[in-house]
């Protein structure tokens, strides 16, 4: 989010604004750190991102290929 979070600043011209949103970001990289977890990669998560998008929407276009079945009556 810190691209988000620095052109909303920017355009609102306030160096304070998500200030909340990045304390919850430190406090949570603080406990990931305590646990034992890695540091967050924005590269990496950029990928896995990308990664996500493509599954949903193969998900999505099965669902909607679904819809499109119709049923025989066997009545």
């Amino acid at each position: 989010m810190r691209p988000f979070v620095r052109k909303y600043r920017v355009q609102n011209e306030d160096p304070t604004e998500y200030a909340n949103f990045e304390w919850l970001a430190g406090t949570m990289g603080e406990l990931d750190r305590r646990a034992g977890a890695s540091d967050f990669d924005e590269g990496m998560f950029a990928i896995q991102l990308d990664e996500r998008i493509a599954t949903y929407q193969d998900r999505l276009r099965l669902e909607r290929a679904l819809r499109q079945v119709t049923l025989a009556d066997t009545d």
